[in-house]
């Protein structure tokens, strides 16, 4: 999963994790989210 979009939808369905090559994505989304702290 390497779409920022998509990372977004699948965290409000509750996923538990996503693989990603993309890891600032990632990153940045889970930080907009408050689920990343560093």
């Amino acid at each position: 999963m390497n779409d920022p979009g998509q990372m977004r939808r699948l965290l409000d369905l509750g996923v538990d994790g996503i693989m990603t090559d993309r890891t600032e994505d990632l990153r940045a989304v889970l930080r907009e989210r408050g689920a990343w702290s560093g």
